[in-house]
Parts: C-alpha cells; sequence; structure tokens
C-alpha cells in the first residue's frame, strides 16, 4: 500500500484549520489512556448509533476523524487523536459548537 497520501493528511489538516479563523484553536482539548483503537472504536459506535457520518484518516502517530465532505453535514468538525506517552491526545475543532461531539469525546475517554 502506498501510505504517501497518508501521510499528507496532516498537512491537509493543517492547512483546513488555518483557512478557517474560527477553527484555530480547538474547541475540546483532552487526554485519555485508552489506546488508539479502543477510543476510535467507542467514538465511531457513538457516530454510529446516533446516524452520525464520520471517516477516519490514520496518521504517523495517530489519527482525525471527520464528517467534512459528507451530505446534509451542519456543521464539519476535526477530531484529532495522537499518541502523546503513556498517553494519547484529543482535540475536537469544529466550525460551530457540538456538544454531542463533545459528550462523546468524553463518555469514550
Amino acid at each position: 500500500m502506498d501510505w504517501a497520501p497518508l501521510l499528507s493528511v496532516p498537512i491537509l489538516f493543517l492547512a483546513a484549520v488555518a483557512s478557517n479563523t474560527e477553527l484555530q484553536a480547538p474547541l475540546s482539548r483532552a487526554s485519555t489512556a485508552k489506546s488508539l483503537n479502543d477510543f476510535g472504536s467507542c467514538f465511531a459506535h457513538t457516530q454510529d448509533d446516533a446516524s452520525r457520518p464520520w471517516a477516519f484518516m490514520p496518521t504517523a502517530n495517530g489519527g482525525i476523524f471527520t464528517n467534512a465532505g459528507a451530505t446534509h453535514v451542519a456543521a464539519a468538525y476535526w477530531l484529532e487523536v495522537g499518541e502523546a506517552k503513556p498517553t494519547y491526545f484529543v482535540r475536537l475543532f469544529v466550525d460551530k459548537g457540538s456538544d454531542e461531539l463533545v459528550e462523546a469525546i468524553n463518555r469514550c475517554r
């Protein structure tokens, strides 16, 4: 598999964040002792249970969950999860407030 396109994801993410002044600071910052797999599985299930679109883009030390590009989405979000030994960091960037996402993050941490 060619990993080059996946390695460019952080650059695209940062470009998207930088291009939107409302997205410059994370809405939420947290850490979790859960593995990326455990946190990601929980977060994906919460999104599925609520019938919300999501996608995961892996990076070298974690990944990004997003609904950007999905149809009928009122507000796009980017949920960055990465390794910060011995825990993982979680940062939520969203162009409009989203209590459901913060609740899902807190539930899965």
